[in-house]
């Protein structure tokens, strides 16, 4: 049985702002603004769980999947 998730509504409604989704400055900006707080909470705590001395490049040789409300704009 197939079945069919793609909601066409919600992909015109982020079509419309995708110029935008970048713009550090544009309506955005909160996402931005915190994603430094964001990197350094994923940071800190795979440092911590995984027993990494370095501070220095720390997720380089991990594979990430980031889920929730950070907008995809993990840096």
């Amino acid at each position: 049985m197939k079945s069919n998730t793609i909601n066409k509504k919600e992909i015109e409604k982020f079509s419309k702002i995708a110029s935008e989704w970048w713009d550090p400055n544009g309506k955005f900006k909160p996402l931005h603004k915190f994603n430094p707080t964001r990197i350094k909470y994923i940071k800190d705590n795979a440092r911590e769980h995984y027993k990494m001395e370095s501070k220095v490049l720390p997720l380089k040789k991990l594979k990430i999947l980031d889920i929730g409300c950070g907008g995809g704009i993990a840096l």
